[in-house]
Order: structure tokens, then sequence, then C-alpha cells
């Protein structure tokens, strides 16, 4: 069985930071939240840039909000 790479773990860190911000804090259902989350620009700078995969959850997730509050 194929182990996950680091990149991977990170990304999943990272996505479930942003799953868990709209799930409990702007009360999103989980298949909106997620959709939401795959369809933003950030996650796509995650799985692009490994520099910024490396941020912090926190410098990640501000990034996020500000994106959905451009919206």
């Amino acid at each position: 069985m194929p182990t996950e790479s680091n990149k991977e773990i990170l990304l999943k860190i990272q996505m479930n930071s942003m799953l868990e911000y709209l799930t409990k804090t702007l009360k999103y259902s989980y298949g909106d939240a997620f959709n939401t989350v795959v369809g933003s620009k950030t996650y796509h700078r995650l799985l692009n840039s490994t520099l910024y995969l490396n941020q912090g959850t926190l410098y990640v997730l501000d990034d996020f909000r500000k994106e959905l509050e451009s919206y």
C-alpha cells in the first residue's frame, strides 16, 4: 500500500482548516464548503506552489478569508 507524500499530507491539513472554517464559522454544509474550497484561488495556489503549501495554516486561512470577502 503506497504511503502519502509530505505534499499530500500538507494539502490535507490546509484543506481541512479551510473546510472547518466554512462549516463551523460560516455554517456551510460540507458539500458547499468542499465545492467552495476546491474552486478557490487559494486552493489552486496550494496545488501549484510548494512554498505556499509550506506556509502555516493561519497564513493560508487568512488569504482564504480575504478571497471570500472579495466575492
